[in-house]
Order: structure tokens, then sequence, then C-alpha cells
């Protein structure tokens, strides 16, 4: 559990009024059924083959091996679906005094479920994400708090959103306010754990490969992590996802600018096109993600050395005008870095910057 930070004052409010959505059924089974769950999406099973961390200080770095391949154009995401800790959703269910039986559960145009419930719990449904209000709403119906529903009124929007900033869970917060929901209530408002996508960095034919850098409060790159050392018994859900901003285009010279993590979808690039020219920033030399691709040509921009991406477009003007003018740019790094290369490409090169010719994509 995260260490409640949120202070709320009851202000004066005028009471919401929600209507009861009524779009899940839950049916009890007396006898085991056999687990199935149908999202609104396709997807396949997969099981990890190795992780191994990277020797990497500015944060921590794991290069995962699955134990099949997908077909994929360069540029193109495997999606995973991670479960939750089972100690957690012990602790959850208990807290909340659902037993674990066989249970068919609906809900309409979003999902069925045939299983247990503990395996709901733990592979699908999503604590992290903020509930909704009108589910405050009932819940301070079930449990006469008032404080809920203060939560779910307008007055009460600042202190709603306190919840989220703080990174409070669903179990956070029943604990916080001392309350226990019927299992209707939170099927009702369920959201399904989503799939976190990352850059597949494997050659064509080859089981797949992902680069994933841990984040505070990630839920999959938590999962993987925390799993490193033992994963031989998880199955995830995946799914491959196509990369329209951000795809390999040409076999053709391209030169490809990144920071950071942003530079797996060209470690891809790297595996079917032999002709790229490569401008990297990272913090130092074992920061240094590009070993992982086969690039004809790079330039490394370590800001430990005081060295940024725009001083090395600056020293090759010349050749970047040349790629500029006949060939393609792709750039993937966050959206700070992103608008600055951008404004410097379009202070330089201005007058031959065309939109088909320069590609951008978010891997912050």
């Amino acid at each position: 559990m995260n260490e409640t930070k949120i202070d709320i004052k009851i202000k004066e409010y005028t009471i919401p009024s929600f209507k009861k959505q009524n779009t899940s059924e839950i049916i009890v089974e007396e006898q085991e059924v056999k687990e199935l769950m149908n999202l609104s999406y396709e997807t396949n099973e997969i099981k990890i083959d190795s992780i191994d961390q990277l020797d990497c200080t500015w944060r921590k770095v794991l290069k995962i091996k699955f134990n099949k391949s997908a077909k994929y154009v360069p540029g193109d995401s495997l999606g995973v679906i991670t479960p939750n800790s089972k100690e957690f959703v012990l602790q959850f269910m208990e807290f909340c005094g659902f037993t674990n039986k066989f249970v068919k559960i609906k809900k309409k145009r979003r999902f069925s479920y045939e299983g247990s419930l503990f395996n709901f719990f733990y592979k699908y449904f999503d604590f992290r994400v903020l509930p909704k209000k009108a589910f405050f709403y009932f819940l301070s119906k079930e449990c006469n708090n008032p404080l809920l529903e203060y939560l779910s009124s307008n007055e009460g929007e600042d202190d709603y959103f306190n919840i989220l900033r703080n990174n409070m869970n669903l179990y956070d917060l029943l604990t916080y306010f001392g309350v226990k929901p019927s299992l209707d209530l939170v099927i009702e408002y369920s959201e399904l754990i989503k799939p976190r996508y990352f850059s597949l960095i494997n050659p064509s034919g080859k089981n797949s490969e992902i680069i994933v850098g841990l984040i505070e409060n990630g839920h999959s790159s938590d999962f993987f992590y925390k799993v490193k050392e033992k994963y031989d018994d998880y199955v995830f859900p995946f799914l491959i996802k196509e990369n329209r901003l951000l795809r390999l285009q040409s076999d053709k010279p391209i030169l490809c600018i990144a920071t950071g993590t942003g530079v797996t979808p060209f470690i891809s690039f790297s595996n079917e096109n032999k002709y790229i020219w490569l401008v990297y920033g990272c913090r130092n030399k074992e920061d240094d993600i590009s070993i992982y691709g086969n690039f004809l040509e790079k330039d490394i921009a370590y800001s430990s050395n005081k060295i940024r991406i725009s001083n090395i477009l600056e020293e090759k003007k010349e050749k970047v005008k040349e790629y500029i003018l006949n060939y393609q740019v792709y750039i993937c790094a966050s959206t700070t870095v992103q608008k600055s290369i951008y404004e410097y490409l379009k202070n330089n090169f201005g007058d031959h910057l065309l939109r088909n010719k320069v590609f951008f994509d978010d891997w912050s």
C-alpha cells in the first residue's frame, strides 16, 4: 500500500445525481469452470525466455526475450498484459470479504470472463486506475459515508484528482476511508489492465525481444523487474500494435534521432535497413542502448560530457541537410526533446522540411 498523503475536508457541496448503469452481470457457479476471458480485442499467449538487466546508470533497464516470434514491421510494438501481485490481491479480497469462487462475469460491450474470482482480480483487474465519481457516489450510499459523496460532487473535484496525484490504488482508497464495497459495485465500475506497449527490437522471424525501462508506479515495468529472477510460471496475453507514426517505410538511407529508450524502434529498423545514420543522446557509455542495433553510422551525444544532440546536428549541418532533402528523418524522444529538435530543424532547414519526410513519436 502507498503511504497516504491526502487530507480531505468536506466543504459545502451539492449532492450529485447519478443513475445506476447496470451494465454488469455476475453469476456464481457451484462447480469449477474453465477460465476464459473474451476481450474487445484479440490476444495470444506468450512466455518469457530470459530477462537481462542492462548496465544502465540513469534508470533500471531490462532486455526481455520471449518464447515465440510474431509477425511485425520494424517500429511496431508488442503489447503485454501483466498481472497484479498475488499477495496484493489476497489482501484486497480479504479486506473486502470476497471469497474465491467460480464466477461468470459479463460487462456489456467490454468483456466477458469465466473462472475464479481471484484470477479475475489477479490477471485482469486494474487497481491503479482512478475510480469514476459515480463509484464514490454509490459507495457512499452502500457505506453511509458523506466524505465519499463529497468526492463525487463538483465541489470535491480538487480532492478527487488529488487521489490520482498521490498514486493511490483502489485498495489504498478503501482502507483509507475504512469502507468495504459490494462485489457488484466493484465489477460495475471495474477497469481492466490495459496492454503496455514496448517497441520490438528482434530481427523478423526471431523470438520477440523488447527493452523495458523501469518507471515509477509503472505496472508492467514494476512486474518485470520483480520477476526478473523467477519468471518461468508466467503466461501473458499479448498482441502486436502497428506504429502509424514511426514505421520503417524504406530501404534507402534514413536519419534516426533518439534519446534514452527512444532508440528501441530504431534498433528494429537497423535489422532490416543497413543504411541508417543514428544520432543518439544518452547519459554516458554505460547507458548506450544503441549497441543492440546494427547501424551504418552512429553519433552519440553523452550528456555527462556536456554534449547535446543539437551540437551534433550543428556540427554535421550539411549532412543533415542532405538527409532532409533526399531521404527521411525519424525522431523518437520525449515531447520536450522532440520540440527542441524540431525547432532546430525548422530554424535551420525550414525551407526544405517536408511533412512526408520527417516522422515523430513520443517514447518517454
